[in-house]
């Protein structure tokens, strides 16, 4: 397998498990290499803004660049990755406006979809809804297909398939932001909130408690965006000119115009 270049020295499991699942020969190779960049981005190995850089990506994956090419489309239209024809692929980066509005729509959809699931509710599906939480809290296997898994069971996949890849497109769109803020705030309490009104069939109490945790999660998000923005903010004001650098470079420039 061709060794990575600096920028992606440090790629994630995701990826290192990869490259482990190309060189045994495995199928589906260009399926893996958008699973594997998706969490890697989603995951905050990749900052928002940050160059994707084609030849780099099959090198550190050991693929060509045809598979990373195509996940690379396929990540612009999850919303993750922006295309243009002078940078090529972006991380995406999203403004606290935007955030906003994503959770209002993910509120208005999650408690409809909520009430529906609740129309079919079991006590097995709750004790399913319970372990599949369990997994995705301990991180016993991959955080995205854990979260994943655990939601589409709650909005009841089975019954509503376009509803729930409707949220879900919502809630990786701003995954980075969701993962990065939830390692820092367990989420546990909030999933049994929810499953424990469930349990008690409890409609109001249940929609109440998602509402109260999208809040809780947009706020924290919106709240680190803004940080973001004003250490940008506050580090380009400090940045130096380009007449700066050429002189701090010692090159001879021209006296400023009165």
């Amino acid at each position: 397998m061709t060794e990575a270049q600096p920028e992606y020295a440090g790629v994630p499991a995701a990826l290192a498990r990869l490259a482990t699942q190309v060189s045994s020969g495995r199928p589906l190779v260009g399926t893996m290499v958008y699973e594997a960049l998706r969490e890697a981005i989603v995951l905050g190995v990749f900052t928002p803004g940050e160059p994707l850089r084609q030849e780099a990506l099959a090198d550190a994956l050991g693929v060509s660049r045809v598979p990373v090419r195509s996940a690379l489309f396929q990540l612009a239209a999850d919303g993750l990755v922006e295309l243009n024809d002078r940078k090529g692929a972006v991380v995406r980066t999203h403004s606290a406006a935007q955030v906003r509005e994503i959770y209002g729509i993910r509120m208005v959809l999650e408690v409809h979809a909520l009430r529906l699931s609740m129309r079919t509710m079991t006590p097995a599906r709750i004790e399913l809804l319970r372990a599949l939480s369990d997994v995705a809290e301990s991180k016993r296997s991959s955080e995205v297909d854990a979260r994943q898994a655990y939601y589409a069971e709650l909005f009841d996949v089975t019954n509503n398939p376009e509803l729930v890849r409707l949220l879900e497109e919502l809630r990786l769109e701003l995954g980075r932001y969701i993962f990065g803020w939830r390692r820092q705030h367990p989420h546990r309490s909030a999933h049994n909130e929810v499953l424990d009104a469930m349990a008690a069939g409890d409609e109001d109490a249940a929609v109440a408690a998602v509402e109260a945790n999208l809040r809780h999660v947009r706020d924290g998000i919106v709240a680190m965006i803004e940080k973001e923005e004003s250490a940008a903010a506050a580090a380009a004001l400090g940045s130096p000119t380009l007449r700066e650098r050429l002189l701090a470079a010692g090159s001879t420039v021209p006296a400023e115009r009165p």
